[in-house]
């Protein structure tokens, strides 16, 4: 069943209108209205007030359409990877004409392409596998451990930031690629410090992002 037949077979049952599960959600009727017939749907937030609304798991929710989801993230990845991969093929080609291709430029490229790999394995593997929370595997911290709800919320909000941090950055190992044919050694250099840094740091914000929510959504 679709999340739209669930989402209309659900109020019906708790006997609300539109007009009140709205209420209930924080949103307009128009919203709901959009959700019941698959004109829109609705953010992970609103998904963990709907799970608790009427007691049943985000798994039960989000089924169907999350099998969409993943799949549509998961081709924008490897599109995006591809079309990188092709720059970088030409990067290195250009240099090679130049005769400038040293260690520090494929450790650069390499490492243009491993952060956005490691992060995207990281998301896809959460999404398509979900930790369980009884294994050592997950995002755990205090707020997440606190029920299965906010587990569940947790592993998928993580995954959804993993693997939007690899769309982000395969885009800026993109526009390395094209820079690195006019650049030299030195320059190469500070590219490989940036690129630790913006990973280290957009790691950092995705615990920073999810204990937000977490916060937010569960106190």
């Amino acid at each position: 069943m679709e999340f739209s037949e669930k989402l209309k077979l659900m109020r019906k049952e708790a006997n609300l209108t539109q007009e009140e599960l709205a209420q209930k959600l924080h949103v307009t009727r128009q919203a709901v209205s959009n959700y019941e017939q698959g004109r829109g749907y609705p953010s992970i937030d609103i998904l963990v007030s709907i799970a608790e609304l009427f007691k049943v798991s985000l798994d039960e929710l989000l089924s169907a359409n999350a099998v969409r989801r993943q799949a549509r993230l998961v081709f924008a990845l490897l599109a995006e990877a591809c079309v990188c991969i092709f720059v970088a093929a030409l990067a290195i080609f250009f240099r090679t004409q130049r005769q400038e291709v040293d260690v520090l430029f494929l450790m650069a490229i390499a490492y243009a392409f491993f952060f956005p790999v490691l992060a995207a394995l990281i998301g896809a593997g959460m999404q398509i596998f979900p930790p369980k929370r009884n294994k050592f595997f997950g995002y755990r911290t205090r707020r997440s451990m606190q029920s299965d709800t906010a587990w569940s919320f947790a592993q998928a909000a993580t995954a959804e930031m993993f693997c939007k941090v690899a769309l982000i950055m395969f885009a800026i190992g993109a526009v390395y690629a094209i820079i690195a044919v006019f650049l030299h050694s030195i320059a190469d250099m500070v590219v490989l410090i940036l690129l630790t840094a913006i990973f280290i740091v957009a790691l950092i914000a995705t615990v920073c992002i999810v204990e937000h929510k977490l916060k937010k959504l569960f106190g």
